[in-house]
């Protein structure tokens, strides 16, 4: 399975020069915010910071909810994040970054056990040896 990182974010009390109306406490985060946290946690693990790319809108700002994003290393190599916020207090919350799969690109002979996926994509299952 994937490497697991928990980051702890704050949001800012109130936007740039906003009316006291507008300070709430947020209620969601963007799904853009979120995934430029996961990319900035798993640059360490990958020794280089990934793409990620989630759906537009928002994430309600509650433990256990998650989106599923796409990631995109530097090599080119795809796959999916799954990003989940694991604690709430007030305006700063923690965030679960775990790479779920990540599809390898390999030369032919790199690569015993190929896999082709829903989308026509032929895989290397890294890791894995063929069966005699």
């Amino acid at each position: 399975k994937g490497t697991k990182y928990t980051l702890n974010v704050q949001v800012a009390d109130a936007p740039n020069n906003a009316t006291s109306e507008e300070s709430a406490t947020p209620t969601e985060v963007p799904n853009s915010q979120l995934a430029n946290l996961a990319a900035g946690a798993l640059e360490g693990e990958l020794g280089y910071l990934p793409t990620i790319t989630c759906a537009d809108g928002a994430l309600p700002l509650k433990v256990d909810q998650y989106i599923q994003c796409a990631i995109t290393g530097q090599d080119g190599n795809t796959g999916s994040v799954r990003i989940t916020i694991t604690a709430v207090a007030g305006t700063n919350f923690d965030i679960h970054a775990e790479v779920l799969e990540l599809h390898l690109r390999f030369e032919a002979d790199e690569c015993p056990v190929r896999q082709t996926t829903q989308g026509g994509e032929v895989v290397c299952l890294r890791g894995l040896r063929q069966q005699s």
